[in-house]
């Protein structure tokens, strides 16, 4: 779903834990996506 359903391709995936979260040791705060839409 989202964007690789809207059409784009997904050539970049970062994640970054929350410090300040009790959960930071097992799961990432955020993650960052790098969308290019080809054509």
């Amino acid at each position: 779903g989202g964007q690789p359903a809207a059409g784009f391709v997904l050539p970049g995936l970062a994640e970054a834990p929350h410090q300040s979260n009790a959960a930071a040791p097992y799961m990432s705060g955020y993650f960052a996506t790098r969308a290019v839409k080809p054509g």
